[in-house]
């Protein structure tokens, strides 16, 4: 007969977590653990060199990113397994940081950002 631990043991390896897809996986977690310069996170691909978005947080630049793939706001949350508002919030920052007024009626700041992103120069 089974002891209780190896029944427990038995019975734990069938179980899953409702939230295992938002799960990542550990070595996408190791980076975050420190602050990366801007340079380390143009050279592995997370940005773009551009000065204008120097400004910008990693966690701005990864939504910026998800922008110009041309992702909705729902879709970047759940991507980066954050809330809708605080996608807005980043978006919100990332136009203030590049000076993108929303006062302008001829633009559209999300299509600006994502610009100043992909092109290496700033649109004029």
């Amino acid at each position: 007969m089974n002891s209780t631990r190896q029944r427990w043991r038995g019975a734990a390896s069938g179980l899953t977590s409702r939230h295992h897809d938002k799960v990542r996986p550990p070595e996408t977690l190791v980076g975050a653990a420190r602050p990366r310069s801007f340079d380390e996170r143009a050279s592995s691909g997370v940005a773009p060199a551009s000065d204008a978005l120097r400004c910008l947080t990693p966690r701005q630049l990864e939504v910026l990113a998800l922008m110009a793939q041309g992702c909705s706001n729902v879709a970047i949350a759940r991507q980066l397994y954050i809330s809708a508002k605080a996608v807005v919030q980043h978006t919100s920052q990332i136009y203030e940081r590049l000076d993108l007024v929303a006062d302008d009626d001829d633009t559209h700041r999300r299509v600006s950002a994502v610009l100043r992103y992909l092109l290496p120069q700033p649109v004029a």
